[in-house]
């Protein structure tokens, strides 16, 4: 089965959300998902954008702390159901 994405920059709950296409699985949390918006790793404050590259990798404008940061996402199995 081939699912389809759409991924949301959550800038008020510093996260970057994932969302099947149906919407009928709800949101998934895919980076920033500490519950609090701050300035390590896997924290982000206020998200503007997302873009992949070819490769698959997740690149997340991070406004509030005036940074581009790089995430690796990894694709589904065939076996994944959405």
């Amino acid at each position: 089965m081939f699912c389809r994405y759409v991924y949301v920059a959550d800038a008020a709950n510093g996260r970057i959300m994932k969302w099947t296409t149906n919407y009928t699985a709800g949101g998934i949390c895919v980076v920033g998902c500490s519950g609090s918006v701050g300035n390590a790793v896997n924290q982000l404050r206020t998200p503007r954008d997302v873009k992949f590259d070819r490769y698959g990798n997740l690149y997340v404008t991070d406004q509030g702390n005036n940074r581009i940061q790089k995430f690796i996402i990894s694709n589904p199995s065939a076996s994944t159901t959405c």
